[in-house]
């Protein structure tokens, strides 16, 4: 695994799995299941979050696990979030 803030070269990521995918949330969601189209290899992955709009909310993953994770929303809000899962 690299160090937070280390520059991975491009073999570097080529070597790992990586899942990408937009989600679509309602304003009366604060948590998201995404499953993956094909397993992770183990839980060890990190989850990166791109709003697609300008939403004003925190997010972060848990109850990772090889075939999706949860994505959690510090409040409801409408709009499409992008994620990738990167293997550590």
């Amino acid at each position: 695994m690299a160090a937070l803030g280390t520059v991975l070269s491009t073999t570097d990521i080529a070597s790992k799995a990586v899942r990408t995918g937009v989600v679509t949330v309602t304003a009366l969601e604060t948590t998201k299941a995404i499953t993956f189209g094909a397993a992770m290899p183990s839980a060890n992955y990190r989850v990166f979050t791109n709003p697609e709009a300008s939403l004003t909310v925190v997010l972060w993953p848990s109850a990772k696990g090889t075939g999706g994770f949860t994505l959690n929303l510090s409040i409801g809000v409408a709009g499409d979030i992008a994620w990738m899962a990167i293997e550590d």
